[in-house]
């Protein structure tokens, strides 16, 4: 132990930690799980993108043929309704879709799951590890 840390180690009282192979394996054990199940995370849910963004997509192309069904009056004031939903909805899918990768798999899932994208049949293939995180998430945002 070099005289920095040992200063540090007698000022604070306590004393030098021992090092075994039992630490750097712990260590290795956890990173290794934790990698393999983010990594799980991502597959599966790659697998569900696409049918949570074509219902987003369906839900939007409503929306606007609901703003333009009715084309007496004022267009102007149409465009800026499909305007506003385009942009409005635009950013709840960057929030749900943009950046995926396994670092941001539980809040894409999480935005996904609140958006009402995922089908519970759906959800209910994930892990229950992975279902009571994003449950756990979703309470708090409704805090």
């Amino acid at each position: 132990m070099s005289a920095d840390w040992k200063a540090v180690h007698d000022n604070l009282g306590i004393p030098e930690g021992k090092h075994s192979g039992l630490g750097v394996l712990y260590f290795a054990v956890f990173e290794l799980g934790r990698g393999l199940v983010g990594m799980f995370l991502y597959v599966m849910m790659r697998a569900y993108f696409r049918p949570a963004l074509e219902r987003f997509c369906q839900q939007v192309i409503e929306e606007i043929n609901q703003a333009t069904c009715d084309c007496s009056g004022d267009y102007h004031k149409r465009y800026l309704e499909v305007f506003s939903l385009i942009m409005k909805r635009d950013e709840q899918m960057g929030r749900a879709f943009n950046d995926v990768r396994r670092s941001t798999a539980i809040i894409l899932l999480t935005n996904i799951r609140e958006a009402g994208l995922l089908t519970d049949d759906e959800f209910s293939q994930f892990s229950a590890e992975t279902r009571a995180g994003v449950d756990s998430i979703l309470e708090v945002r409704r805090m």
